[in-house]
């Protein structure tokens, strides 16, 4: 759950399959925040909920595959 980098416009939110669909009412409400408000950190303060496992930018996602 994130913005796309380079845009202030297209939220993310994907992988909510399996257990996920119980959690629907609240991503949907904190992508909607983040939509309105534009930025995630300001949703993370008032909400208090911590989305860093979720963004765009970890480094699970920037780091190059390994090679087998």
């Amino acid at each position: 759950m994130d913005l796309v980098p380079g845009s202030r416009r297209i939220v993310l939110g994907a992988g909510f399959s399996g257990h996920g669909f119980k959690m629907a009412p609240l991503v949907g409400s904190l992508l909607a925040d983040i939509a309105t408000e534009g930025r995630v950190e300001s949703v993370m303060e008032a909400r208090g909920v911590d989305l860093t496992h979720f963004k765009l930018n970890r480094p699970a996602v920037l780091a190059p595959p390994a090679k087998l």
